[in-house]
């Protein structure tokens, strides 16, 4: 005779978390670009921009920096513009 499946269902703190939900407490990243102290905007602003690609020499998401919609289109316009200028590599090897 074969078990009940109620007989092996984890109990209490034995189930797992379901995938694609919370496992903590969120905090809302800040934008970095707003407030009085925020980072400038600017292609010339090599050492700021640069803290916004990643490893490979791509855009970082908002989702993952904090960036406003607004501000990630001013940041990317400000990289393409850095990069033309040659301030910044393409890709990163």
């Amino acid at each position: 005779m074969r078990p009940s499946s109620r007989e092996h269902a984890p109990r209490g703190d034995e189930r797992r978390p379901r995938s694609g939900q919370p496992r903590g407490p969120h905090r809302k990243k800040l934008d970095p670009f707003a407030g009085p102290k925020g980072v400038v905007i600017h292609h010339l602003n090599v050492r700021e921009l640069a803290r916004f690609l990643d490893e490979s020499g791509r855009i970082v998401p908002g989702r993952r920096s904090g960036a406003s919609a607004k501000n990630l289109r001013r940041l990317t316009r400000a990289l393409k513009r850095a990069r033309n200028l040659a301030l910044l590599p393409f890709v990163q090897r």
